[in-house]
């Protein structure tokens, strides 16, 4: 076993931090459109007819309701911040211009004003004046752009104790686990959570339609010792449950924008899309919000009513695809997964279904759950009506996986690689590779895969520096075998991989306990 000095890690910050660079300074580009409309939240008015930069529109609102076509381009001005959701409309190119940074596309509320909190009669926990509907509900709370994180607090509706500690522990009644929000440890157990005096930690918050004892409904409730949040960060954005943008059609390009703070996804596509590319874009802090919090508006009987899985992602296919490309992208404390492509059907597929031509290379994953997901099952036993083909992963930068804001969540897995699906076989897999990646300081696995042994994906050329364990996988790497087991880091697991063919010619270097953060919260290997 090898092991990691000093100088291979600085290799891979100061690649990290030049890539970084490259796509912060990437210049746009976009088509000549049949129409080319501008739009400038600063000097903008929707009035103009956003024909030119002189007579840009404002909002996205605007672009919403506008009459935009195939081959048509709307480029949105660098340094301007857009609040809301926009639906990609087939054909059209979303990109940037002017000077500065990206333009900033944002799913939640500004909560830097100092007179939108209100101090309770509870010690040091604040109320935030305006409602918040539930059905928008709070995934996050991010203080000074990611300086701090809230968190968050979910109850178990049947029992009225909180759930949001492991979910996965042998004993949930002495289940305790202890998170980092960016400046302090908080302490979580499963214990009662009644009351307005249940909010306790440091930057724990919480928000419910119902109210309980000292609480009211749709309001959003936060624990800060310091005094007012408002004044305490300079700025509070409450993320919201949606995604910013949608993708309703084929043949759309998003480039150069910067995606934060949404409660949901990024960017979100469904059904079967074709040509999706995104290029150039950055995205932070995504995901946080209920899977579906609606189950509790309408009172649905168990499990739901303790259901607390949170979600979250960059970029995100649920369904197939043909031509998924995510390129020069920089993704930062993403809630679940950095990129997606996932589906499952959980009754006989009509017809089969494909996912071919994804192309995710060059970006860079820092603090993200898991880096990439990618997977199809359908409940037809043998997986022949499912296909993956063509699917490049190459080129990409994984630094700190699984550390920082997502790692709140109570379903801790925390994989670079993710295949996963709800039945061991999944699909039939055709000219898959994962190659020349870098991955650097992950907290627990690099790979977590029930398919491992049948998809022929082949892991080659990549550099592992990591401390964690090596993955969450069949204990044989035989098609279609359940459970998984923990594989652990040596050179006997490693020759196992070779000999089955999924892993070849990787560079694997052994993190020394003192290098390694794996059993932190903040790791020493950082930026």
């Amino acid at each position: 076993m090898n092991f990691a000095n000093t100088e291979q890690i600085n290799e891979v910050l100061a690649l990290v931090k030049s890539r970084r660079e490259e796509i912060k300074n990437s210049p746009s580009v976009y088509p000549v459109g049949k129409n080319t409309y501008f739009v400038d939240s600063l000097c903008g008015s929707d009035k103009n007819s956003g024909k030119s930069p002189e007579t840009a529109w404002r909002s996205l609102e605007k672009v919403a309701y506008a009459d935009i076509h195939e081959d048509d381009v709307v480029l949105f001005r660098r340094g301007c911040r857009f609040r809301g959701e926009l639906r990609a409309l087939e054909g059209v190119t979303y990109s940037a211009y002017g000077e500065g940074p990206k333009p900033e596309m944002l799913g939640s509320i500004d909560a830097s004003d100092p007179d939108d909190w209100v101090q309770t009669n509870v010690p040091n926990v604040w109320l935030f004046r305006p409602m918040i509907a539930y059905v928008k509900e709070v995934g996050s709370i991010i203080f000074d752009e990611g300086r701090c994180w809230g968190i968050k607090i979910c109850r178990n509706w049947q029992t009225g104790e909180r759930c949001d500690m492991f979910r996965n522990t042998r004993d949930p009644k002495n289940a305790e686990m202890t998170v980092f929000n960016g400046r302090s440890y908080v302490e979580r157990e499963c214990k009662p959570f009644n009351s307005l005096s249940d909010i306790k930690g440091d930057l724990e918050f919480f928000h419910h339609y119902w109210g309980m004892d000292g609480m009211m409904p749709d309001h959003l409730y936060l624990n800060c010792p310091d005094g007012n949040p408002a004044e305490v960060f300079g700025r509070v954005e409450i993320s919201l449950r949606y995604s910013i943008f949608t993708v309703v059609g084929d043949n759309v390009t998003i480039d150069n924008i910067a995606f934060k703070y949404a409660g949901v996804h990024g960017i979100s596509a469904g059904g079967y899309r074709k040509n999706l590319t995104v290029r150039n874009c950055e995205f932070s802090f995504i995901g946080g919000s209920g899977i579906a919090p609606e189950r509790y508006l309408m009172k649905y009987n168990p499990p739901y009513s303790h259901d607390t899985t949170r979600l979250g992602n960059g970029v995100e296919i649920y369904g197939t695809c043909d031509g998924f490309t995510v390129e020069n992208c920089w993704f930062d404390q993403i809630y679940d997964t950095a990129i997606t492509a996932q589906v499952h059907i959980d009754k006989d597929a009509a017809q089969p279904l494909h996912m071919k031509n994804v192309r995710w290379c060059n970006n860079v994953f820092y603090k993200c759950y898991n880096s990439w997901e990618l997977w199809l099952s359908i409940n037809d036993n043998d997986g022949s009506l499912g296909e993956m083909k063509n699917i490049d992963a190459a080129g990409n930068i994984t630094l700190n996986g699984g550390f920082g804001w997502s790692h709140q969540r109570p379903d801790p897995t925390y994989a670079d690689w993710l295949m996963w699906g709800k039945t061991p076989a999944m699909c039939h897999f055709e000219n898959c590779g994962v190659h020349d990646n870098v991955i650097l300081n992950s907290k627990r696995y690099i790979m977590h895969s029930a398919s491992i042994g049948q998809s022929k994906v082949r892991f080659f050329g990549n550099t592992v520096i990591h401390g964690g364990k090596l993955g969450l996988l069949p204990e044989t790497l035989e098609p279609a075998t359940l459970p998984l087991k923990s594989f652990e880091i040596s050179d006997e697991n490693l020759a196992l991989l070779e000999e089955k063919g999924v892993w070849e010619n990787n560079k694997f270097y052994k993190l020394e306990a003192e290098q390694s953060g794996v059993d932190g919260f903040n790791p020493p290997i950082d930026l």
